[in-house]
């Protein structure tokens, strides 16, 4: 395994999932970049992979590793033109929130909802401005969340006041919005602010759908990654050579599509039924049941 091929294995299964998906030609597609760290060792760094992943039935369409002497921007910059983006929307964390990001998605006819954070510290500051202002004009949501003894609060203020001052720096933005995701547990309560640039202009998105993109994009950053660490013990797997921890890693990420596929979000269970009834999972894969290509 370690002298495979890695970017041939993740082209043929990201093909494949694109092949077979039924996922809606306008679900959005999630920007996650990973870091495999359980396959760290004294000569190499852990291998960094930039997966792009549907919000809500969480296929992985592709992934790339992204070299130590680079980071996600160029590549996926690369990549997305490669991949069915059109009409629909790209989320990615702050490290993408980049007026070239923006032109690329207008190029490439997608919409985007970006994170701001200090990366771009007079974006940050600007907008923080705004919506300190008691004048400021803004419409907004609000979800709330109970589970299992936890209360989260998310508000989102979004308005288009901006868009003229940032236009000559920041093209192409229809909205801005604060979102603040306020905490509740053990009788302790946690508040973070951050604030979100989008193409999406009110018509395509009021604020109830930004909060629905960005619980989205979170999910994906968390699930995703819990699934990958916790069921499957990505962290803890002591394959470190070559190429070997990317192209398990894309394996991992076969198996989670293939399992929501199937219409499961109980990982550990459906991996032992998996276990038990190979033939169901080779099902999945387009192979009969009764085993006979």
């Amino acid at each position: 395994m370690p002298q495979l091929d890695a970017c041939a294995i993740e082209r043929v299964l990201g093909s494949w999932v694109q092949a077979t998906t039924t996922v809606p030609a306008d679900e959005p597609l999630a920007l996650d970049g990973k870091t495999v760290r359980g396959a760290r060792s004294g000569e190499q760094t852990a291998p960094h992979l930039l997966a792009f992943c549907a919000h809500h039935s969480q296929e992985t369409f592709w992934q790339v590793r992204v070299d130590e002497k680079t980071n996600e921007i160029p590549v996926a910059k690369a990549v997305l033109p490669t991949l069915p983006i059109r009409q629909r929307v790209c989320t990615a964390d702050a490290l993408h929130t980049h007026a070239e990001f923006l032109r690329l998605m207008h190029e490439l006819q997608a919409e985007t909802v970006l994170t701001v954070k200090g990366n771009q510290p007079t974006l940050y500051a600007d907008l923080a401005t705004y919506f300190a202002d008691p004048q400021a004009r803004y419409l907004q949501a609000q979800t709330v969340d109970r589970r299992r003894g936890r209360l989260e609060v998310r508000t989102i203020k979004v308005s288009t006041e901006m868009n003229a001052y940032l236009a000559p720096c920041w093209p192409f933005v229809a909205q801005v919005a604060q979102l603040t995701r306020t905490v509740t547990k053990v009788g302790q309560t946690t508040s973070e602010v951050v604030y979100l640039i989008t193409t999406l202009a009110p018509s395509k998105a009021s604020p109830e759908r930004l909060l629905d993109l960005n619980r989205g994009h979170w999910s994906i950053e968390n699930r995703s990654h819990y699934v990958r660490d916790v069921p499957f013990g990505e962290d803890r797997s002591r394959l470190r050579t070559g190429n070997a921890p990317q192209i398990m890693a894309a394996f991992r990420n076969l198996a989670i599509t293939l399992i929501h596929r199937f219409g499961s979000s109980q990982i550990r269970a459906t991996r032992r039924h998996f276990a038990s009834c190979p033939r169901e999972a080779l099902a999945l894969l387009g192979f009969p049941r009764g085993g006979q290509q």
